[in-house]
């Protein structure tokens, strides 16, 4: 990897002849333009290294790098240590030299992968040090913006990555769905997950073979009066939190995979109270690991936007925040009571976590709810009581997100859903999210006791994501079993818009949305697609021209036959 000083140097010994140098050459219109327009055009180069080659260009560019307002530092992939120790001095080269400069910096942005192998730490100390000195950095310099992010995984997850499973996907989607616009990457590094041996199944907090990574040290971290954005991704490493500092700007924090030190935990309330965030006003923690089991306070009047998720030994959350809109709290499966004092609250996404058994506070003004919900059991041991509770509690919500977990063998089970659930006339957007691991023959069990709670839906939505198992082959389409569904009485005279996405094309499929759409006196789109998991080239046609008979019109939006997923439309005739 080439260094940063190097290419200073080529920049004052070897200059290429600018325009107005070069005998006969045309007129260079870019290098004519004002410094403060080059400058800027340089703030938008997406990566540093080249922005500093830059003044090797011609004189006229030369030190014009230093007036740049963002840095961007971002390698895709996955390095070996030895490569990631000569990225991390370029980029100390890079922010030491701008430090020198008269002019100031306002966003930094520092984003790589590393691998490590078995018994390895899974951060070199190199990278520990190196993220204490760029947060400092930060700080120090005054700069608005700040994004660090150090994905890990181990190197035979690399080694051994499987093609087959690419449609599965690498990363990890901690929503469910990518409401956010962000794509949630995961540290893939819990040995325990990555298929080995059983000596080799040991999560690294008690392999005793892995030296013990250092902790970022920001325990004397300085106070900042112009950091405004701050996105901290430490790849599961230990951090040791400040004992008093003071962000007098911040307004957007992010804290993700990282692991609290035990000597930290009491710190972390503090802060992100308002004497140490006071204009805090987006907040998201993410795979944040504590040392032990704690409760948490969070206090604010301008907090907007929460989420947190994946925060086990979370048992207790109590939420005073006024002016909180938008609230997230998925995946803390030690959370046993949710506090929410918020009334002017208006999207809510609860998972239906195992030890959340009680839920205080009013929630008025709830438009949108995203919740859990199991469709059977051996019995009703009460895993969809938190999720039923918000549906009761949310009677101003129109529209609702159910992330629905579809169990096999309905005949031996119990419906958890068609006497718990509470009809909802209010609710006129619904979306079904189908559980990744249910059985293809089980979707229409679940879905159509859920949709007997709706008499009003304009629009709806059912996805299915179903995984192709092994030996599970174009004949599984047939079905041989009964309709255990039948029965359920299912009324959506007002629908208008329907979007089936992920269908695998089973008979009992086709039958279940007939009957869904066959009371929809008003439909005014169908949008269908199908699993590229299954090779359906030859029953995608027939299952589309029975789902509605010969009314209406049917296009495709892809006339490629080789693009997946393969779309269908529907609109009604024209009268």
């Amino acid at each position: 990897m080439e260094s940063t000083k190097n290419v200073v140097e080529e920049e004052h010994t070897n200059p290429c002849p600018s325009a107005d140098d070069a005998a006969g050459g045309g007129h260079d219109l870019i290098s004519g333009l004002s410094d403060d327009v080059l400058v800027r055009i340089l703030g938008l180069v997406g990566d540093a290294r080249e922005v500093v080659r830059t003044g090797a260009l011609s004189r006229r560019w030369r030190g014009l790098w230093a007036g740049a307002p963002a840095l961007y530092f971002d390698v895709g992939g996955f390095m070996s240590p030895g490569d990631a120790e000569r990225f991390i001095a370029v980029i100390d080269d890079v922010l030491a030299l701008r430090a020198r400069s008269d002019s100031g910096i306002e966003r930094v942005e520092i984003s790589f992968g590393v691998y490590h192998g078995c018994g390895e730490p899974r951060l070199a100390p190199s990278c520990v040090g190196a993220a204490e000195r760029w947060i400092r950095y930060a700080v120090q310099h005054a700069l608005t913006s700040f994004f660090f992010e150090v994905r890990v995984t181990l190197k035979r997850w690399l080694d051994g990555f499987d093609k087959e499973d690419e449609d599965v996907g690498e990363d990890y989607d901690g929503d469910g769905d990518e409401e956010d616009g962000e794509e949630d990457k995961v540290v893939v590094d819990e040995e325990e997950n990555d298929g080995g041996s059983e000596e080799d199944n040991h999560s690294s907090d008690i392999d005793n073979d892995k030296p013990e990574m250092p902790a970022i040290a920001l325990d004397e971290l300085p106070s900042s009066a112009r950091l405004e954005t701050m996105r901290l991704f430490l790849g599961g490493a230990g951090v040791r939190l400040p004992n008093t500092v003071v962000f007098a700007s911040l307004t957007d924090l992010a804290l993700e995979c990282m692991e609290i030190a035990a000597d930290s935990g009491h710190l972390l309330a503090g802060l992100l109270s308002p004497a140490s965030c006071p204009r805090l006003q987006k907040l998201r923690l993410w795979h944040l690991k504590l040392a032990a089991k704690m409760e948490l306070l969070l206090e604010s009047d301008v907090l907007t936007e929460l989420s947190l998720e994946h925060m086990d030994k979370l048992t207790s959350l109590e939420l005073r925040t006024p002016g909180l809109l938008d609230l997230v709290v998925q995946e803390c499966d030690d959370l046993e009571t949710l506090t929410v004092l918020a009334p002017k609250l208006k999207e809510l996404a609860c998972a239906s976590d195992p030890s959340l058994v009680a839920i205080h506070g009013g929630l008025p003004c709830v438009s949108r709810l995203k919740v859990d919900l199991c469709s059977h059991g051996y019995y009703d041991d009460g895993t969809d009581d938190a999720s039923v509770s918000l549906l009761q509690r949310c009677s101003s919500a129109t529209s609702l997100v159910v992330f629905l977990y579809i169990s096999s063998r309905r005949d031996l089970w119990v419906d958890l859903i068609k006497d718990k659930i509470p009809r909802l006339p209010h609710v006129t957007s619904l979306e079904i999210q189908v559980h990744p691991l249910c059985e293809r023959h089980s979707t229409a069990d679940g879905a159509a006791s859920l949709l007997t709670r709706f008499s009003n839906l304009r629009y709806l939505a059912l996805q299915l994501n179903v995984w192709n198992k092994k030996g599970d082959d174009d004949s599984y389409n047939v079905c041989d079993h009964l309709d255990d569904w039948s029965p359920h009485e299912i009324s959506l005279v007002h629908l208008q818009e329907a979007e089936f996405r992920g269908l695998t094309g089973t008979d009992c499929e086709l039958r279940f949305l007939q009957r869904v759409l066959a009371s929809a006196a008003d439909l005014q789109k169908v949008v269908v697609t199908f699993s590229a998991r299954y090779r359906l080239e030859d029953r995608r046609d027939g299952f589309i021209l029975a789902l509605l008979g010969a009314a209406g019109t049917w296009t495709t939006a892809c006339p490629d036959a080789s693009c997946q997923p393969y779309e269908y439309q529907w609109r009604p005739s024209c009268t």
